[in-house]
């Protein structure tokens, strides 16, 4: 509009030649850099978002939303630096389902993992916001219950996330019966770290499978306690 009219005011105003070229060569530049801003902060979000997608990629499992097996171990570390007071406690357990790959055999590989989902949001349901699950194979699982006030209060969380992965999962109108094998190994008492506690939940684990199914049981050396 400012040269469309120049015609005009140089007619009008014939002293105004320099003071409308100044002025509009600085309305071009104006515009030029608010184009150039606009491009650039377009570019650092698009930026940010393959940033946050790929942090997502490594961090979480793509299926269920949970944490990975990567990002677990990091996250331990930051429950451990929560558990202050000295007689909490940290949880692991080590959760492998019953009866999943029957699922997949008879009603394919999509129903199985609509199953995943499902225990997923069982397991987020059944925590706290404070407390860590991941997805760490197939059809395992582990929860990490934190800020835990004593050993009994981490059995009555095992039972509480078994009732919920036993109960029947509804995909396309069709019921499928699960269960799960809960191993739990406990901080301070069976180890420091994320792997030696990983280590005795899965053992404890083993031995509920190993002896019926559908239960849990914390890590006692040889053999574990079942408690369901």
């Amino acid at each position: 509009m400012h040269w469309l009219a120049a015609p005009l005011v140089l007619y009008l105003f014939p002293s105004w030649f320099r003071n409308g070229f100044v002025l509009g060569t600085v309305l071009v530049l104006v515009q030029y850099l608010s184009l150039l801003a606009a491009v650039l902060a377009q570019f650092q979000s698009r930026l940010l978002e393959a940033e946050s997608k790929a942090l997502d990629l490594a961090f979480l499992d793509p299926l269920t939303g949970l944490n990975n097996k990567r990002h677990v171990h990091t996250l331990f570390d930051q429950a451990l630096v929560l558990a202050t007071r000295p007689h909490q406690v940290v949880a692991v357990f080590y959760i492998d389902l019953d009866n999943f790959k029957p699922i997949n055999d008879t009603a394919g590989h999509a129903a199985g993992d609509e199953v995943l989902k499902t225990v997923a949001a069982r397991l987020k349901g059944s925590t706290r916001s404070t407390d860590i699950c991941a997805r760490v194979g197939g059809d395992e699982f582990v929860v990490i219950g934190t800020q835990l006030d004593s050993e009994e209060q981490a059995e009555g969380i095992a039972r509480k996330l078994l009732a919920q992965l036993t109960m029947p999962v509804l995909v396309n109108g069709r019921s499928h019966a699960l269960g799960a094998s809960i191993g739990i190994g406990l901080h301070p008492r069976h180890g420091s770290t994320l792997p030696e506690l990983m280590q005795c939940a899965d053992q404890a684990m083993y031995y509920v499978k190993r002896n019926g199914k559908s239960g849990c049981g914390v890590f006692q050396g040889a053999p574990a306690a079942r408690t369901a």
